[in-house]
């Protein structure tokens, strides 16, 4: 599919990377069982696409840098929720 975007529509090759990345995270809140992964990946994908539709071409440098900021939050999240589950194993 991003090999079809980026040979028709290059322009918004990032826009589909960053939805496509986005939404491959679901999986993961069930396989990891947390609801970091599920929150971010629609954050990130709706959030791609509110970027995209609302700023002019020249700024659509914008959704890359949505993209690093989203992964940075979902990094401090996982970070978090996985010194919570460890404490919460530890007592046991």
């Amino acid at each position: 599919m991003l090999v079809f975007v980026l040979i028709m529509k290059p322009e918004y090759f990032v826009l589909c990377y960053v939805i496509i990345t986005g939404a491959h995270f679901f999986p993961y809140a069930w396989y990891y069982n947390t609801k970091a992964f599920a929150v971010m990946a629609g954050v990130i994908s709706i959030g791609a696409m509110a970027i995209a539709l609302a700023v002019q071409p020249e700024n659509l440098y914008l959704i890359p840098l949505f993209m690093v900021c989203s992964l940075f939050v979902l990094a401090i999240w996982l970070f978090l929720d996985f010194k919570q589950s460890k404490l919460k194993y530890e007592k046991l």
